[in-house]
């Protein structure tokens, strides 16, 4: 930096410190001298431009409420803040405080106020992920997703001078633009659906559907069709069921006769418990089996193991506790159920555990098992009783069969010794979280635990010697976490995680891309459309894969607005 540079610099930081020191000092009698003389300038500090478009001001925002006997049309912010054309914050003044004999933050901490200004960040149109309120004599930051209003950050008018870092550091145009510049590159977008009925997708997989040796990704979705997708975005194939479509996989086969893509489907009629599990090669089903039930349709765990030594697949039917074997060309081996003294009851899991055999989790009323089923004959092996309905499987160390499950109705995530000489131990819990997931990275030795608003990493040799200590608390992701999974990159291993839309929680969702260590490195937000079943649009199903002749990983999902997404985290 050259004298001149440098000069320029201290000419800077004198004009910012002179500008702090006025706003510190300042008298407010009304709400309007907060604005134009508090707000207005604040706001250019912190970089952002009212003629660059950057500040918006007194925007109509529509809304479905009453006030009193009357329809309220549109609520109001004061002020909206844009940065690369995505709302970051909201800010709102308020009257200030005439009272010096009281609380200086007692208008802006006024749980009145704070629920005003959280429900237009939290809009539909807006979805901000910070809001202000202030008065003048104090100032309060809000994370829009928390559950609780206790502020991120309480300036007052007198502390400016000195505490503006802070609120630099959070809400700043530089502090949004290093935010952005973590969003991964969306290489193409299209829409998959037909038309507006159901549930919307569930799942997708990727694989050589053809035989051509190019990858294609088939997509499960309430619709009577399963749309098959090239690499460029084009719909090569539109395969025509009887029912909609609950779940796919791709199995590899590479035999003229045997299916390259497996699919469970919902018979068709409103009332119909009844579905098929259907073979198919390229664009055409080549065979199909009759299930006693199809699925909810709700179902989020893959229950389909694919033995390409054997050319067959295990399953499980989603709605009883009953699991089958077919072999790829649609000859029937083996059906057994989990539990002889229960007709009722959902697998909820199938694993391949070793060469021979698979884990099943099947889950009744108020109790589960977990079983380990012989590939071959589909003679049950070994059964171990749970108290809580098992959901997720994942092995930590198959020589010495320990095995975590995670708990589909409560936060837990639980310990098993196939062995039975160890009782079940919970290794952890979160009372906010339901159903959460889990991931193992062997090399790393280490487990993932993803639940509400955080992922947990544990070492599995700490697991193993009864110590359940997290190695990682990761916070960077918002939201319910639906899908998580390891990433392969060239620059080591990364956590893949994404989120699901709903009602209660009014974050954008999105994909992230996160470092073990828990930095984000790359992401993408949905829009904040409003899905009618699921609250916000979110992730419903996402595969990390080769997916063009680039020879690098995309990343590809689909989301409840019906849109199949492809990223490029390393373009």
């Amino acid at each position: 930096m050259d004298y001149f540079e440098i000069q320029l610099q201290r000419d800077k930081n004198v004009s910012k410190e002179r500008l702090l020191n006025r706003l510190a000092n300042l008298s407010f009698k009304s709400e309007d001298d907060v604005r134009e003389e508090f707000v207005t300038p604040l706001l250019r500090l912190l970089g952002f431009d009212h003629v660059r478009g950057e500040v918006i001001r007194g925007k109509n925002l529509s809304t479905p409420y009453q006030s009193g006997t009357k329809r309220k049309e549109y609520i109001v912010p004061d002020y909206m803040v844009i940065s690369d054309g995505i709302i970051h914050l909201v800010l709102d003044a308020k009257k200030p405080n005439q009272d010096l004999s009281q609380d200086l933050s007692q208008v802006v901490l006024d749980p009145v106020y704070i629920g005003q200004v959280h429900s237009y960040a939290s809009h539909r149109e807006v979805q901000a992920p910070y809001f202000i309120v202030t008065d003048g004599c104090a100032l309060a930051i809000f994370d829009t997703t928390k559950t609780t209003f206790e502020p991120l950050c309480l300036i007052y008018q007198s502390e400016l001078s000195t505490r503006y870092n802070e609120l630099e550091s959070i809400v700043s145009k530089k502090s949004i633009a290093r935010v952005l510049e973590m969003r991964m590159p969306l290489k193409w977008v299209i829409p998959v659906r037909q038309k507006e009925v159901g549930f919307q997708p569930i799942n997708i997989d990727v694989g050589d559907i053809n035989q051509d040796g190019l990858p294609k990704i088939a997509i499960a979705l309430s619709e009577n069709q399963i749309p098959i997708i090239n690499s460029r975005g084009e719909q090569t194939a539109s395969i025509e069921t009887s029912g909609w479509v609950w779940w796919v996989k791709c199995t590899g086969a590479q035999e003229p006769d045997e299916a390259t893509l497996i699919a469970i489907q919902k018979d068709s009629g409103a009332n119909d418990l009844t579905g098929r599990i259907l073979g198919i090669q390229g664009d055409r089903i080549i065979w199909s089996h009759t299930l006693s039930r199809a699925g909810s349709g709700f179902e989020e765990l893959d229950r389909i193991v694919v033995d390409l030594q054997r050319s067959c697949i295990v399953f499980g039917v989603a709605c009883d506790n009953t699991i089958q074997s077919i072999t790829l060309n649609g000859k029937f081996l083996w059906s057994v159920r989990v539990t002889e003294t229960q007709t009722s009851g959902s697998i909820m899991h199938v694993y391949g555990y070793h060469m021979h055999s698979v884990l099943v989790t099947a889950g009744f009323q108020s109790y589960g098992v977990l079983a380990e089923i012989d590939v071959d004959t589909g003679r049950i092996i070994r059964k171990v009783d749970l108290s809580f309905r098992g959901a997720e499987i994942a092995a930590l160390d198959r020589g010495k069969e320990q095995i975590v499950v995670s708990n589909a109705d409560a936060g837990e995530v639980v310990l098993i010794d196939l062995t039975g000489k160890v009782p079940p131990q919970i290794v952890w819990n979160d009372p906010d979280t339901r159903n959460p997931r889990i991931a193992v990275n062997p090399e790393l030795g280490v487990l993932l635990i993803a639940g509400k608003d955080k992922i947990v990493s544990f070492s599995i040799e700490d697991i193993l010697s009864g110590a359940f200590k997290p190695l990682v608390v990761i916070d960077v992701v918002k939201g319910n976490i639906n899908r998580l999974s390891w990433l392969e990159t060239a620059e080591g291993p990364r956590i893949l995680a994404s989120t699901v839309g709903t009602w209660a929680y009014p974050n954008p969702n999105g994909i992230h891309v996160i470092t073990p260590e828990g930095i984000v490195e790359a992401q993408y937000f949905l829009s904040s459309e409003i899905i009618a079943d699921y609250g916000l649009t979110g992730i419903r199903d996402v595969r990390a894969t080769i997916l063009s002749r680039e020879n690098t990983i995309d990343i590809i999902a689909v989301a409840d607005d019906c849109q199949l997404y492809v990223w490029n985290p390393n373009p």
